[in-house]
This record gives structure tokens, sequence and C-alpha cells, in this order.
């Protein structure tokens, strides 16, 4: 690499500030006065500015730019901008170019120091639109941080899902899932390696000891391994598997309860809607219950509520060979039986956390009261309606995540008191970091449900962009099965279309409501 080149490198390091954005693909800046602007934009203080280059560094096709193009982008993975560093990880995920692997897989992505780089280019590997060595993320697979070895696991799988996974599966890369299945400390690592093994033996070659795997994860104690077996399992139908999705249904941990039910749904069977129907019988939560009718409603359109006996009636007229209709709905139906509802939206949880964007929005005049005056009556009207046997928390947040309590706190008159009176007196301003609001909430393994009222655009923290965000989240929350629901203000449709995948993805809902 020429002295120029390092230099380029090196400098917008130095001189960047960075933050995050939206990927856009194709072809065209190809003469050496746009790379040569492109360089120095990659300089400028205006995170913004060195977002749009990376856009446009991106396009460069040219054989004779196109490498150095990417070493470009590759040198602000670690903008401290996430505006900036999230962009490059997009577009590196997005690239169908040689160059850009390359680039990605040597020493300024997978090989470089900084750990938030390589996990950044860990995940990137995963969304690649072209084939890659699985041997690549073998490093990774072995790494210290224990979200980087989850991110290598989800990328093989997601590649071997897309049919982009290539290398000598067998001997080098089946073997190493292998050992993190059965070894590896952190229990989420090992789930990610048992999916991962799944969609290898899936898209073939097979995988050996996939069903002795299997078989383990589904009697393991951890509850990571039981959701990702039960993953599994929802991805392999069969006439034989709600008898042994059966005992996990009953399971003492929500996610695990959770994950069954929709693994019984993906079975589209009879077998699979009359366990669904003994577990409405049985279920505690509110919220695991309300998922068992969505599942039956989508599968049976009926709309029953949470009475079990119409549901079973129905069930039980079923013929045995039944087979839902190809027009079944996909939507979660209304919840109209909750007693309490949050700006609206149906609250449908009795363990739950209110996620509150303080950021710059919320402050604006609405005649004589700021919008955050208008929250608080809505915070007012939902915690004050929730029934004493449900645990909440609120959480405020800015750069930085403000929250109430540590943990979820039964809703006695006491607490909402207190609650709402720390709602009042915080006076947070910033930026809006919902990620690490998110994360904080997700520490309480208690939570079985998390509504976030935002303007729907995340500012600050190390991630910005909600495409981006909205693979990271659920990937975050996979062995959780945390639903999260979104209350939107002002948010456009782009973004409104990003939470509402995210959300989905969860089995939360998203509404757009006025303040």
């Amino acid at each position: 690499m020429t002295l120029a080149i390092l230099v380029a490198l090196v400098c917008p390091l130095a001189l960047a500030k960075g933050a995050a954005a939206l990927p856009v693909a194709s072809a065209g800046v190809n003469l050496p006065e746009d790379l040569a602007t492109l360089k120095g934009e990659l300089r400028s203080d205006n995170e913004k500015t060195r977002r749009n280059a990376v856009k446009e560094l991106a396009k460069i096709s040219s054989p004779a730019q196109v490498e150095e193009a990417w070493e470009l982008i590759a040198g602000v993975l670690g903008d401290e901008e996430p505006m900036v560093a999230d962009e490059a990880q997009i577009q590196f995920g997005r690239s169908a170019s040689p160059a850009a692997l390359e680039v990605l897989s040597g020493k300024e992505g997978l090989g470089a120091r900084d750990d938030l780089v390589v996990l950044r280019a860990a995940e990137a590997l995963g969304r690649m639109p072209q084939t890659v060595d699985g041997e690549l993320l073998k490093k990774s697979l072995g790494g210290k941080q224990s979200e980087l070895r989850r991110t290598a696991a989800w990328s093989l799988e997601r590649l071997a899902r897309a049919g982009n996974l290539t290398g000598d599966l067998g001997r080098k890369v089946m073997p190493a899932l292998e050992k993190a299945c059965e070894r590896d400390k952190d229990e989420e690592v090992r789930a990610a390696a048992l999916l991962a093994l799944e969609a290898i033996d899936a898209g073939g070659p097979p995988a050996p000891n996939f069903s002795e795997y299997l078989a383990t994860a589904l009697g393991d104690k951890r509850p990571a391994l039981r959701v990702a077996a039960l993953e599994v399992l929802a991805r392999r139908p069969g006439d034989a598997v709600p008898s042994r999705i059966k005992p996990l249904a009953a399971a003492p941990e929500m996610a695990v309860r959770k994950a069954a039910l929709d693994s019984l749904a993906a079975q589209e069977s009879r077998a699979g809607l009359m366990v669904m129907v003994e577990r409405l019988e049985a279920e505690s939560e509110l919220r695991l219950r309300w998922r068992a009718v969505d599942h039956l409603r989508r599968l049976t359109g009926m709309k029953h509520r949470l009475d079990p006996r119409p549901w079973r009636r129905l069930v039980e007229s079923l013929d045995q060979n039944w087979r839902p209709a190809s027009s079944a709905s996909s939507a979660p139906a209304p919840a109209e039986d909750a007693t309490s509802s949050f700006v609206g939206l149906p609250v449908i949880s009795e363990r739950l956390c209110f996620l509150v964007d303080f950021s710059g929005s919320i402050w604006e005049d609405r005649g004589d009261r700021t919008r955050k005056d208008v929250a608080g009556e809505e915070l007012r009207k939902a915690l004050e309606s929730l029934p004493e046997t449900t645990h909440f928390n609120v959480i405020p947040y800015t750069g930085k995540p403000h929250p109430w309590q540590d943990e979820l706190v039964p809703a006695t008159k006491r607490n909402v008191r207190a609650a709402l009176d720390y709602f009042d007196g915080c006076n947070e301003r910033g930026t809006g970091n919902f990620w690490d609001a998110a994360r904080l909430a997700l520490e309480d393994e208690s939570v079985d449900t998390i509504m976030a009222l935002t303007d729907g655009a995340p500012t600050g923290g190390h991630r910005w962009n909600l495409e981006l965000m909205a693979d990271l989240l659920p990937e975050l929350n996979r062995y959780r099965r945390v639903a999260f629901d979104a209350l939107l203000v002002d948010t456009s449709n782009f973004l409104r279309r990003h939470w509402e995948q995210m959300c989905a993805a969860t089995g939360g809902r998203t509404v757009q409501v006025d303040l």
C-alpha cells in the first residue's frame, strides 16, 4: 500500500468525530477527482458529510479504484460517530464486490485491533449478497467477547440460509460450531452455534451429529438452548413434533414458553392447536395468553378471545388432517379485553417496562403544555389502571437511559405515585439513545414486554441507524423473546417501516400516536 493511501486511511480517523445512516446502491463514481474529493470529505468535522462520503465511495466500481474505496470505508468502521460507522457497516453488508469482501476480511475488518470494528465486520459478512468462505469467521467464533462469538455464529447461519456459505464446511466450519455448541461458556453463543449448524445441515452438507445436539438442547437446563432448539423444531415441522414441544410449553421460563407457542404455531396442525389451547387454559402470564390467541386467530380465522372454552370446542371439531386456510391473517389481533392502555395502545402484559424518548421533540410546546406533560398524563392513566399484580418500570432516555428502578416492581398505589413523581421531575435532555435503553431494559429477566414512546429517530449511543437496528435488536433479543411495542410520534413512513419490521420480529406492535 502506498504512503499516500495509508495517509488517506489514517487521517480520517484522526480528524473524524462521527454518527450513522441509510445505504444507497448503484454504480457510478469512477473519476480520480471524485475519489480524491471523497477522501477529503472523510476528514470533515461534519458527521453527515462523512456519512455521505461513505455512501458515495460504496458506488465506485472502477477496477483501479474499488479496492481503495473499500479500504477508505473500512477506515471509518471505528468512527466515533455511529452515523458514520453504522453507514460503513451497512454498505459492506450490501456489497457484492469481491474487493469489499477482501477488505472486510483483512486487517481493516476482522483483523482490526478495535473490538467494535471486528464486531461490525463479523456482522456485515453475514449480510453480504455473495459467497463467503466460512473459515473467515472461525477466529471470531473463538474470540474473547461473547457478543462477537454469537455474531460470528449468526453470520454463518445467515450465509448458510442464503446459500452463500462456502469453504470446507465439513472439516473446518462445522467442527468449530460443534465445539462452540458443546463447550462455550455463554449459553447464547451455544444457542447461536446450534442454529448455525441447523442452517448448514438444512442446506447441505448434512451435520452428522445434529440430531444429538438438538436432543441435548431440548433437555438442557439453560433457557437459551431450549429456545434455539424450539426454533429448530419450528423450521422442521412433522407429525411427531408437537409432542416434543409440549413439555417445553410448560417450562418455568417465559422465553421458553413463548418460543414453544411460536413453534407449535409453525406446525400448522391440529395437534399443535390443541397444545396451544391447553396452554391458554393454564398460562399465568397475560402476554403469553395473548400470544396463543394471536396464533389461534391467525391459523383458524376465528376471533375468540382469552376464554379457552370456545377455542377447545373449535379444535376438537377439526379433522385430524386439518391444515390452515391459505388466507390466514398474519397480523396480531387487537386486545379487546385489556383494562389498561398507554397512549391508546392496549397494555397486554403484567411484566412490562415503559421507555420514553426524552430527546428534543418531547419538549415541544402543545398549547400551554409540552409533549412531555402530555406523555406524563398518558403514563398516569396507564399506570393507575394497572392491576397491582402487574410489575413495571419506567425508563426515560436521552444519550443514556435514566431508569426509575433497577428492576420491575409491583404496581401498588405507592409505587405508581413514586414512578409518576420521578417522571414528572425528570428534566433530562439530549439525544435519543434507544439502543442502550432497550439493552438496559432487557437486562431485567422478568420483563416480557417493552413499550417505547418515541419520535422514531434514534440518536446517540454506538448504534444510530434504525435500518441496521431492525436486524440487530431482534438478534439481541432472540433468546429472551421480549415483545417490543412502539408508539411513534410524528414518525416518517420510512422510519415507521423499520420500526414495524423490528417490532413484528419480536411479536410486538407498532402504532402511530399523537401527543
